[in-house]
């Protein structure tokens, strides 16, 4: 699917029916820093979509992602998971850290010390553009106050409030256009309800366009409607990749890019390939932040040798032979002999540590294989020979589309082997631990888990082999059992 037909999906979906249209929509947009819940399971006939959920890497797709905001649920869920150690805690990522009331944070000085609050009279705010004299007035009733700016050695994140028309920015659900749907209610929002995206630039270059940012609202409906009703105003936050290894000062700038509904519903019955001009357009100019914290945070761990996989999987197939309501199901027994798990990279960064870990799959076993064995995995965490569960919020998968590709380029050493990303299972997960953690830590390791099939709508799924069961496309039941691979943990401290 291009992403121009991507959007047009979304969009027609239009759009968010509460916590599982904004799940839905993530399968298939990838904002750099939400935490989605982890999806399972297997599409009409096809293998359950690799984790990696593509990246929106163009401006019109982050218009469909920021309809995900529109409803104001919240855009990062920590793990609810109480870790045994307090080291071992989920990552607070950076947006959601500077989102967070400061009376609310725990606190973490690293972050609090590249944490910049920039001077209302250093930077600029003015209209750019406006279609009309009506969006002329629109846009003049529009006050934008950025309260913090922080840079992490790459990304530059900045939050603040946008005043003014905070009611044409977000609608409660009940204003929504409610549809019947094949798996559900659709809710369509309202055709003056206006969305925003942000291009960006830095130091003067040219406005990035690939990846744009999105403008996030990271609070819940009941906290958005209560800020639009008593300050009228919406809370927003940005966040871009602003380069590697600044260092020194740096100025920013930003165009807010303002659509209402009805335009972009009308550009979408056109089938033109290309956005219309903005609504409204406002240009921020002299931000300006200072990178040097941000860089120096980031340093390199060393990375151990791969391990050799042992032992074998139960993989899922995913639902074949579709025939009505029903499909068939199985799993396949694979060894895991000739595969290995390593890690391409350890970083230490403000928030924490970011593993990214490696899994190349048997050379026999398919495509579709490795995608369902990625679909049903985690790692977990051993400190001190004692195993902590997973103490991490999400997992950033990389897959072969060119956004994705980048990304991971960014994080691994220049000399790095080439990657299949179509067969390998590359992600990122983070923990919160800081030096002083790893210096009070004897041992340190990753061991594998993967969850195997048990049952599927209500039908045991054998372990070799296929099975008929129900089946539905835009939903199913499922029992797994999770199984780790003692045999082959992978050392980032001691084990020796």
């Amino acid at each position: 699917m291009t992403e121009k037909e991507l959007y047009r999906q979304t969009l027609e979906r239009a759009l968010l029916s509460g916590d599982a249209m904004k799940r839905h929509i993530l399968r298939e947009t990838d904002a750099e820093n939400v935490s989605p819940a982890r999806e399972t399971g297997c599409g009409a006939g096809n293998a359950a979509p690799r984790l990696h959920r593509r990246r929106l890497s163009r401006s019109l797709l982050y218009i469909a992602a920021a309809l995900l905001v529109c409803i104001g649920t919240a855009m990062a869920v920590p793990s609810t998971r109480a870790a045994v150690l307090k080291i071992l805690t989920p990552v607070v990522e950076p947006g959601d850290y500077l989102s967070t009331p400061k009376d609310e944070r725990e606190t973490n000085p690293a972050m609090d010390a590249a944490i910049e609050t920039p001077d209302s009279e250093a930077y600029t705010v003015t209209i750019a553009a406006a279609r009309d004299a009506v969006w002329q007035a629109w846009a003049e009733k529009l006050r934008l106050e950025i309260d913090e700016l922080l840079y992490d050695g790459e990304q530059a994140y900045i939050t603040g409030k946008l005043y003014g028309n905070a009611a044409s920015l977000f609608r409660p659900l009940s204003e929504y256009t409610v549809t019947e749907a094949e798996g559900g209610v659709l809710h369509s929002a309202p055709d003056d309800m206006v969305f925003a995206y942000a291009l960006y630039s830095v130091d003067g270059g040219a406005f990035g366009e690939d990846p744009t940012p999105s403008i996030v609202y990271r609070a819940s409906d009941d906290e958005l409607l209560q800020m639009v009703q008593n300050e009228d105003a919406v809370p927003v936050s940005i966040s871009f990749f602003a380069g590697q290894g600044l260092k020194g000062s740096h100025t920013l700038s930003l165009r807010l890019c303002f659509y209402d509904m009805a335009t972009l519903r009308a550009w979408n019955e056109t089938g033109a390939s290309d956005l219309p001009e903005p609504c409204v357009t406002l240009l921020v100019e002299d931000l300006g932040f200072d990178a040097t914290a941000g860089t120096e945070s980031i340093s390199f761990l060393t990375v151990p040798a791969p391990v050799p996989l042992m032992g074998d999987a139960l993989v899922f197939s995913g639902a074949e032979s579709l025939n009505g309501d029903t499909a068939m199901v199985g799993n396949d027994r694979l060894s895991l002999e000739g595969g290995s798990f390593s890690l391409l990279a350890v970083r230490q960064k403000l928030e924490g540590t970011e593993f990214t870990v490696r899994i190349q799959p048997p050379a026999g076993w398919t495509k579709q294989q490795c995608h369902m064995f990625s679909n049903y995995m985690d790692v977990v965490f051993l400190v001190d020979g004692e195993n902590q569960g997973k103490a991490y919020s999400s997992m950033k998968f990389y897959g072969p589309e060119n956004g994705s590709r980048a990304r991971l380029e960014r994080i691994l050493p220049k000399n790095a082997e080439k990657i299949d990303l179509e067969r390998d299972i590359v992600f990122t997960i983070s923990t919160a631990m800081q030096p002083a953690d790893w210096d009070a830590t004897q041992s340190f390791a990753l061991l594998l888990v993967h969850s195997e099939m048990q049952s599927y709508n209500g039908v045991a799924v054998p372990e070799n082999g296929r099975v008929s069961a129900p089946y539905k496309p835009n939903g199913w039941t499922e029992d797994t059992a999770a199984r780790k691979y003692p045999d082959c943990p992978l050392y980032v401290k001691g084990g020796n």
